[in-house]
């Protein structure tokens, strides 16, 4: 389980308009802290290299999460755009990943034998209840990944690596 509390400045009750703009911020002095209930099912490998696999899959319930809605008000025949922190009714996450690290150590060719990769992908739905609707969560990419191969010696103390990641659209 756990617990998150609002950010102080979401619970301030502040109240910012912008005419020029035509933006109006708020703050919610009700918000309620989110209180999660997670579960998680990992298996993992160690190899003698040093190296791992690991892969999973969890899910995780969110009550009273937090995020912040957009919506428009028309003050004085101007229509304002109102942005504002709020509870979610409930928030469920699932999904699953996996990650390999290993060097190739058993390689004849010294240069090689330092070198590596790592690798992980993680797959995460999300859907969050909010006024009667179901939403996915803003900030909860459904893919994610990234690769690493990577060189790393004792004997000259070097060590770099190259990195792509990568992270699909919200």
């Amino acid at each position: 389980t756990g617990l998150r509390r609002p950010d102080y400045s979401d619970l301030v009750p502040y109240y910012d308009r912008d005419d020029q703009s035509l933006t109006i911020d708020e703050g919610n002095p009700g918000l309620k802290a989110a209180y999660a209930h997670s579960f998680d099912l990992l298996f993992e490998h160690y190899t003698n290299n040093l190296g791992m696999l690991t892969a999973g899959v969890y899910l995780k319930r969110i009550n009273d999460d937090i995020t912040s809605t957009t919506g428009y008000q028309r003050i004085d025949g101007e229509l304002f755009e109102v942005t504002r922190p709020v509870n979610t009714e409930s928030s469920k996450i699932w999904g699953a990943e996996i990650a390999l690290n290993h060097q190739f150590k058993y390689l004849s060719v010294p240069f090689l034998r330092d070198m590596g990769i790592y690798a992980n992908y993680t797959y995460t739905h999300s859907t969050s209840s909010f006024g009667g609707r179901e939403l996915t969560m803003s900030s909860s990419p459904e893919h994610t990944g990234n690769i690493s191969l990577f060189y790393e010696s004792e004997r000259n103390g070097w060590s770099f690596a190259f990195t792509n990641t990568f992270r699909s659209s919200m």
